[in-house]
């Protein structure tokens, strides 16, 4: 389920949970349904504020429940984890050229998404799009 509302001064807001559960599995039977329970995250954001509305930004947040892993190399429980991903743009009009600099997993709390797998942690960016029309 998923929810956007669009707010005054181009403000939206947006929030969304979802679940997955796998029933009736007999007794023994590794399924591999590698999936967490429940899920949920919100966003806020701006597409143009300030001076002619050249400025914008978003923040969201993401949270998923522990998984019990299942596979063929390894079993174990993957922990919860929650992250923030943030970004802030600019618009300039001549020539069309958009700036944007953010970061998902913003505080770089390191986390896994599968047993056995890495671990994840922040990564930054810079991004300069040109609009051709």
């Amino acid at each position: 389920m998923s929810l956007t509302y669009s707010l005054p001064h181009n403000f939206l807001v947006d929030g969304n949970v979802s679940s997955d559960h796998l029933g009736d599995v007999p007794e023994g039977f590794i399924a591999g349904f590698n999936v967490p329970e429940l899920r949920a995250g919100g966003s806020i954001g701006n597409t143009g504020f300030g001076k002619q509305n050249r400025f914008g930004f978003n923040v969201a947040y993401r949270w998923q429940d522990k998984i019990n892993y299942q596979g063929d190399f390894a079993n174990g429980i993957v922990p919860a984890y929650q992250t923030v991903d943030a970004q802030v743009s600019y618009k300039f009009f001549n020539p069309k050229v958009l700036l944007k600099i953010g970061a998902t997993n913003l505080l770089n709390q390191y986390y896994r998404n599968g047993f056995g797998n890495p671990a994840i942690g922040g990564l930054y960016y810079v991004s300069v799009g040109y609009n051709v029309f």
